[in-house]
């Protein structure tokens, strides 16, 4: 999508995750061309997209507004695919102005598929002993603008919640896990895992939680789909994508570089403790979940019987 960068970034790590970010779209490009040379149907389902340039953050322009995106490239491409299924609002919101093609869905997170429908027997065994909190590196690429302030926010979020519960570290890439052991150094109550959880293994951990507290996207996803409150926590504009998708608000949303952060955060999990509230949250999130289960599962019968 954006054009080849003119020369080697510097050794910056903002730098450099611009350049691994042009050089995946770049990669998709070539695939899609590829698709649109032989005549091969494209569909594209769960995608992102969400701007450069955000609350400060320094990776690169805004990217419509700059031209860093070839809006030419991409409308073709766009326009090409037989179905566009994004997301959430956000990104179909953003491809439909630069693209103006009209029928793009929030076909939700291609994660919505992980566990095939939801299960709508409420836990009858309801923990409240443990939460789990995922925290990780991003380069720069966040609300804020400022990892140092990230890392401070959370580091005395798990000293607060260590305080009634035992709180359990959990990277998603394998780059979090030692931002994750640093975390947590000389904290009590607190076990960070050393490796990446398979499927089995997470949803075992998620499901004796009491809820979640997430920074990843995927942090926030996965307890979705299994109807685990969490936090509604967004560190930059795709977690925004995926929390609209399911429900939230601009007013419910909390951004990393909100003012009282951790306050809200606190707040968040002490409203939860109420066992009816909490049953309803739950409830909500796995009906939003098999919505965007059935859309995915039947998107995907629909291209195979295509094919």
């Amino acid at each position: 999508i954006r054009r080849p960068p003119r020369s080697t970034p510097s050794n910056s790590s903002a730098a450099s995750d611009v350049y691994k970010r042009q050089i995946r779209y770049n990669e998709f490009m070539k695939k899609a061309a590829a698709c649109m040379n032989r005549n091969i149907p494209l569909y594209i389902i769960g995608t992102g997209f969400e701007p450069v340039n955000f609350d400060g953050c320094v990776p690169g322009k805004r990217f419509y507004d700059q031209g860093e995106v070839r809006r030419d490239v991409l409308t073709k491409v766009i326009h090409y695919a037989k179905y566009v299924g994004v997301r959430g609002p956000q990104s179909r919101d953003m491809l439909v102005d630069l693209t103006r093609r009209a029928d793009i869905e929030v076909c939700g997170d291609f994660a919505f598929l992980l566990r095939g429908e939801p299960d709508f027997k409420f836990r009858e065994r309801h923990p409240k002993d443990k939460i789990v909190l995922n925290f990780g590196k991003t380069w720069g690429y966040l609300y804020g603008n400022s990892e140092k302030d990230a890392f401070d926010s959370y580091r005395l979020l798990v000293r607060e919640l260590s305080k009634d519960f035992e709180v359990i570290v959990v990277p998603f890439w394998f780059d979090d896990i030692e931002v994750s052991k640093e975390l947590c150094l000389g904290l009590d109550r607190v076990r960070v895992l050393s490796r990446i959880p398979d499927d089995d293994f997470l949803i075992e951990i998620l499901n004796d939680a009491f809820m979640v507290v997430g920074f990843k996207l995927h942090s926030l996803v996965i307890p979705a789909c299994l109807g685990i409150c969490f936090v509604p926590i967004a560190y930059r504009p795709k977690t925004v994508d995926f929390l609209k998708s399911i429900g939230y608000d601009d007013e419910s949303i909390i951004k990393l570089s909100d003012k009282g952060f951790v306050r809200k955060v606190l707040d968040v999990v002490e409203r939860h403790k109420d066992s009816v509230y909490y049953e309803g949250r739950s409830l909500d999130l796995k009906t939003r979940s098999h919505k965007f289960y059935t859309r995915l599962d039947a998107t995907l019968h629909k291209v195979i019987n295509e094919r």
